[in-house]
């Protein structure tokens, strides 16, 4: 049976929340093929002529450094730009942080059917996150965007909002002896016998994007010890900002899950308030579930202590 390769309409559609994408040009050609997941980034170390040509075939980033530049470069240059884009086979032109497009670009994608579309993300998650969906739709692999880490042996994936803390999180979680396996994004296989494994995509692996510092090295910065090539994902914590009003369970009356590949990953929600530090969270969350494969759980031991003291005052009357 053939391959069914997700189309550029499927990724502007299926990808517009991951990606932060919208087509702006070329809309004759939303239904072309994208048969690999390759990139190519144009960035402002890069010279268009003369350059290093991008992959045949694949879908070429273009650095939002490079756009001024270009809005304001010689027609000679102008050409060499065009005559690059369309000898490429690229079926789809994305531009960076959203940045202002010049017209002869815009121009171009219609004449030449090449969709094109602007996103808000910058080069580097932009780039991560457009191989791992890519990956997703071709080769079968389920990506989720957020950070894995080891903690205790258990591999605990934090997901959350964009700018809530989770690479934060890590990081400390890192300091204190445990170990990162992935920043952005996670590839998730599923292995013999039901078990998910998570892994780094090779582009990110031990890279990791901390606000104001900038991307960072883990595996140079504290050691192999610090990071993991995989782990086998136990648990799920998901941090959820806190707002007056909003409800959380003080004790679980139901365990939630999330399903992966149709294994069920538990999930823990997390309140996150100003101060609170969620890395020694984390580590009560693995904690726990060390204990519960001792099959002890601290919400039904209350519950049982609770009933336990009805049934003695009750004994008493």
């Amino acid at each position: 049976m053939p391959m069914d390769f997700p189309s550029v309409q499927d990724l502007v559609t299926d990808g517009k929340d991951r990606l932060d994408i919208f087509l702006i040009g070329g809309h004759a050609g939303i239904g072309a093929k994208i048969d690999l997941p390759s990139v190519t980034i144009i960035d402002t170390e890069q010279e268009v002529a003369g350059g290093e040509p991008p992959v045949e075939g694949s879908i070429i980033i273009v650095a939002s450094d490079v756009l001024p530049r270009w809005a304001t470069a010689p027609q000679d240059i102008i050409n060499d730009i065009l005559i690059l884009l369309k000898t490429s086979g690229t079926p789809l032109i994305i531009c960076s942080r959203n940045s202002t497009v010049p017209p002869f670009l815009v121009q171009f994608s219609n004449r030449e059917s090449i969709p094109l579309c602007v996103s808000d993300l910058d080069v580097f998650p932009l780039q991560s996150r457009l191989i791992g969906f890519l990956r997703e739709k071709i080769e079968n692999v389920v990506i989720i965007n957020g950070v894995l880490v080891e903690v205790l042996g258990i591999g605990v994936i934090i997901i959350g909002e964009s700018g809530i803390g989770k690479s934060e999180c890590a990081l400390e979680l890192v300091t204190r002896g445990h170990k990162l396996i992935a920043d952005d994004v996670i590839e998730i296989r599923k292995k013999n016998g039901g078990v998910l494994s998570g892994f780094s995509m090779d582009l990110t692996k031990f890279l990791m994007e901390i606000r104001g510092l900038g991307i960072i090295n883990i595996k140079r910065l504290f050691g192999v010890a610090a990071v993991s090539d995989e782990t086998t994902i136990r648990i799920m914590v998901e941090f959820v900002r806190w707002r007056p009003g909003a409800e959380f369970d003080r004790i679980e009356s139901e365990e939630q899950y999330r399903i992966i590949m149709g294994v069920r990953i538990p999930l823990i929600r997390v309140p996150v308030r100003s101060g609170g530090n969620m890395a020694t969270i984390v580590e009560i969350v693995a904690r726990n579930e060390i204990l519960k494969k001792d099959e002890y759980s601290p919400s039904k031991d209350l519950k049982e202590r609770v009933f336990s003291q009805i049934r003695k005052e009750r004994s008493h009357r």
